[in-house]
């Protein structure tokens, strides 16, 4: 597992995706996703899934993993 911490508009250009800040109604807790998001080609036999992007279960845990196989 990698883990590391970037800014939205560079997650944006590396992910080809539109983080925007979204509010959890029942929580009132607010999160940055994206609906959609792509790899580049160059990574994407070595990575399973980025999270969080297109999840939006609330979470203490704010930076970004990527799952490296």
């Amino acid at each position: 597992m990698l883990e590391f911490t970037i800014p939205v508009q560079q997650a944006n250009e590396l992910l080809n995706a539109n983080f925007t800040s979204y509010i959890h109604e029942s929580t009132n807790t607010a999160m940055i996703r994206t609906l959609s998001y792509a790899l580049p080609a160059a990574l994407e036999e070595h990575v399973s899934y980025v999270y969080p992007t297109t999840q939006y279960v609330v979470s203490t845990h704010l930076s970004v993993t990527a799952y490296i196989d």
